[in-house]
């Protein structure tokens, strides 16, 4: 970015400032920050899904991330929490709000809701 500014000036950049957001969506993000949000959305999903199965069986228990009917336990494990399907979501609305050049506070408003929805669809 600072090359792009020293280079073709102000002008150019603020041309180009919508394809330099979208390209730090190429930034891996950090395991240990990752690990964090899958733990805590393992939680979350067992947690919704044994209020979902007491619905049908009162027995359903639900531990930590374990979820217990009778003697069967299913454990609700880091690909069941969500993130595989969040960040995919999170970078293509990105780069729809982009590609529109939405206004801020809309492209934040699709952001949060994409966010929800696939945690939702992911339960």
């Amino acid at each position: 970015i600072g090359f792009v500014l020293y280079v073709y000036g102000f002008t150019v950049l603020r041309t180009l400032w919508r394809p330099f957001l979208f390209a730090l969506t190429m930034i891996p993000v950090p395991s240990t920050l990752l690990d964090v949000a899958t733990a805590y959305l393992q939680l979350g999903c067992a947690a919704a899904a044994g209020a979902i199965l007491q619905l049908f069986h009162p027995t359903a228990k639900t531990t930590g991330n374990f979820i217990t009917i009778g003697s069967y336990t299913a454990q609700v494990s880091g690909p069941c929490s969500g993130v595989g399907i969040l960040l995919p979501v999170l970078v293509l609305t990105l780069f729809l709000t982009l590609l529109r050049r939405m206004r801020w506070t809309l492209a934040l408003i699709l952001l949060v809701c994409a966010a929800g929805i696939s945690l939702v669809i992911n339960t």
